[in-house]
């Protein structure tokens, strides 16, 4: 039974890898009017789904999965430029939460985060402000907004150290900078959205309460 239940496991996320349609309708809140991505609790699953047993081989399938994914939103800028809506960009996040792009050391996990690194550079700057609002909505939760940043900057870290191996820089380096600046921005529109929050509540507020949730998330940067 548990065997069985791993097969199905294991077909849904391949096919929603594989599929970005299908990923970007994937691990939504239900009955919304509006999709919402429950970037918290696909989190929390995604880490529960690495402490299994034998989970390389399934990781091993998500890779290959996640590349041909990657591969059917586009392939350079002409395809790219269509991708300006919401509901297009939602899987993006979702990927970027997964095992398969925790570790920059390994091989594949560095060069899946760079194919997601320029298909957002590819993307036309309508389509990275509206990933960006995507991120602010769906994306909030401090440990969400934490493990996207930690693992764009460590990304960005092993590119450094590649570049001075080879003693030569290399686009990633770029395309991970405007990435952690499009996090930065929402990181800033978040803190700005908890700030007015606070202040148009006085009743719910305490003294110094919107300064430390601006601090809190100013922190994870």
């Amino acid at each position: 039974e548990a065997t069985e239940a791993m097969e199905e496991l294991k077909s849904a996320l391949l096919a929603a890898f594989a599929t970005p349609s299908l990923l970007n309708a994937s691990f939504c809140f239900p009955g919304l009017y509006q999709p919402r991505l429950d970037a918290g609790g696909l989190l929390s699953a995604f880490r529960a789904l690495s402490n299994l047993p034998k989970v390389h081989k399934l990781e091993l399938h998500l890779v290959n999965a996640a590349f041909e994914g990657l591969t059917s939103w586009a392939t350079g800028h002409d395809e790219a430029a269509s991708l300006v809506h919401r509901d297009q960009l939602r899987g993006l996040p979702a990927l970027m939460l997964s095992p398969v792009l925790a570790n920059p050391q390994d091989p594949q996990h560095y060069e899946l985060m760079s194919r997601v690194m320029r298909l957002i550079a590819w993307m036309p700057p309508d389509g990275r402000r509206e990933l960006l609002e995507l991120i602010v909505e769906d994306c909030s939760e401090e440990d969400v907004l934490k493990t996207l940043v930690r693992r764009v900057r460590e990304h960005c870290d092993e590119t450094v150290n590649r570049a001075h191996q080879m003693q030569r820089l290399s686009p990633e380096i770029w395309e991970g900078l405007m990435l952690l600046q499009l996090l930065w921005g929402a990181n800033a529109a978040i803190a700005e959205r908890l700030e007015r929050s606070v202040s148009t509540q006085p009743e719910l507020a305490s003294v110094g309460l919107g300064l430390s949730l601006s601090q809190t998330l100013t922190k994870i940067m």
